[in-house]
């Protein structure tokens, strides 16, 4: 009877010990609503998670559990709306940042406190592009906005505050203009593969993010209905990958396709992992309920010994073989053959200056597709949209003079300020005029003028540099 005994309190024993045993391992689990916002910090390896205006969640994976910290948020939006039309990235020295889903506007969270920090507004010009982050500068790629698909890459300024584009130095292909495309970024190289066009897209592209060059590496036998990346394809890395049959890991880097059986159905609506390929975040829902879920990704995925290669590199060619010196070489005689045809086309001028401007700029209204041109550079390229609108402006006003505050209107909102308006008009402005003495070949200085109304002193007129008109309608 005793040894009976014995046996049934060793049971009662053994089950409550297995009840904590589960207990505890829920604890990697936490309650959310339907649109967190979860983000990898790069620097600690810990999750975090916004979902309320007041605290935040942060996952210690030593500890194995959720810590809760308070912090303000500080915005014109409503949390409900930054959950839902911001995007959360880290950069490697752990600064955490969100960034507008259409590009423009920056938050970033300071000393417990989100606040915004740019001087640009809401572009609304890449939605659904590809946000990252390359040594603490943020980047985007491709996207849709203003009826038109995307190829730029642009770049997050921290001193200005502004955004710019990267002037890639290719004089051949580029990818196709592309929104939700996969992209995966291994030392200074930017991966882009598929993504949705006007289209059919199968290929796979390189950006080298030193050298500003492109190169596609090959095409693909997917295609983008193909593929559903199990991460949130604009702000994460895409590594993990279902198709109609089953789940696998792809490395662009490597060009390696690695079968995976998956063990565990966590009902993920995205995944995020950790920098160690560890640990995975997963956005779950079970009913009508929403959960993060922490999990190993050897207990979640396990390799297979199928493996294969899943895109067709392209053959060098005479051409695609050069390496970026003699691209520098070509492009310098290039430049050197438009420099002589231009000193001999303005040698060869025959009528006066004032009736050719008046015929060209009828012609430069009108150009290639509607875009202006600089001495063979696309502005609608080569400016961002802000600088473009008002360069646009200017051309097409009278004299080619707009009033300040005509020029501030570009930039003010609701929650603006007067000294904000004025910060971020001379900062853009002094970006686009650089870029047009840059690419006009001439004196920055001679770019706008400044001048007061004939009909009122106290208002203040820019006017771009007539011969400037000339040079944009010659340029294509």
């Amino acid at each position: 009877m005793a040894a009976l005994f014995k046996i049934l309190f060793i049971s009662v024993f053994l089950l409550i010990f297995s009840k904590q045993g589960q207990a505890q391992q829920t604890i990697h689990e936490l309650s959310v609503s339907q649109n967190p916002l979860p983000i990898l910090n790069k620097k600690t390896n810990r999750f975090l998670v916004f979902d309320d205006s007041t605290y935040f969640h942060e996952y210690w994976p030593d500890k194995k559990k959720w810590i809760k910290r308070n912090y303000t948020f500080e915005s014109h939006e409503s949390f409900k709306s930054f959950k839902s039309t911001f995007y959360p990235l880290s950069t490697d020295n752990g600064t955490i940042y969100f960034v507008y889903y259409g590009n423009g506007e920056v938050y970033s969270l300071i000393n417990d406190t989100i606040k915004r920090i740019d001087l640009s507004f809401k572009h609304r010009n890449q939605y659904n592009g590809n946000y990252f982050t390359y040594q603490n500068t943020i980047y985007c790629f491709g996207g849709e906005g203003l009826f038109t698909q995307k190829n730029i890459l642009v770049y997050y300024n921290t001193k200005d505050k502004e955004w710019y584009q990267v002037n890639n130095s290719n004089m051949g292909e580029v990818p196709d203009a592309r929104k939700s495309a996969y992209y995966q970024v291994h030392s200074k190289f930017l991966y882009i593969f598929l993504g949705a066009s006007l289209k059919t897209l199968n290929d796979l592209w390189r950006f080298d993010l030193e050298k500003l060059l492109w190169k596609k590496m090959g095409e693909s036998s997917y295609v983008n209905d193909d593929l559903s990346s199990l991460e949130p394809r604009q702000f994460v890395p895409s590594y993990y990958f279902g198709d109609k049959k089953s789940a696998f890991r792809l490395d662009f880097h490597e060009n390696k396709l690695e079968r995976l059986i998956q063990e565990i159905s966590f009902y993920g609506r995205m995944i995020i992992p950790d920098t160690a390929q560890s640990l995975f975040l997963s956005l779950n829902n079970r009913a009508d309920n929403h959960f993060i879920r922490i999990t190993n990704i050897s207990d979640a995925f396990h390799p297979t010994s199928v493996s294969s290669t899943f895109y067709k590199p392209i053959k060098n060619s005479i051409f695609s073989s050069w390496n970026s010196n003699y691209t520098f070489i070509l492009f310098l005689f290039v430049q050197a053959i438009l420099l002589v045809l231009i000193i001999r086309s303005q040698k060869n001028k025959t009528t006066e200056i004032s009736s050719k401007q008046e015929n060209l700029k009828i012609l430069g209204i009108i150009l290639s597709e509607g875009s202006y041109f600089i001495n063979g550079f696309n502005l609608n390229q080569k400016l961002s949209t802000i600088e473009y609108r008002i360069l646009t402006q200017f051309i097409q006003a009278e004299n080619y003079q707009l009033e300040v505050s005509t020029v501030n209107s570009f930039f003010e909102t609701d929650s603006a300020s007067i000294e904000s308006v004025k910060k971020r008009r001379e900062s853009c402005m002094k970006s686009l005029r650089e870029k047009i003495a840059i690419m006009a070949d001439v004196d920055a200085n001679k770019v706008f003028f400044i001048k007061q109304s004939d009909n009122d002193k106290r208002i203040r007129i820019l006017q771009l540099n007539p011969e400037l008109i000339f040079l944009a309608a010659k340029g294509k």
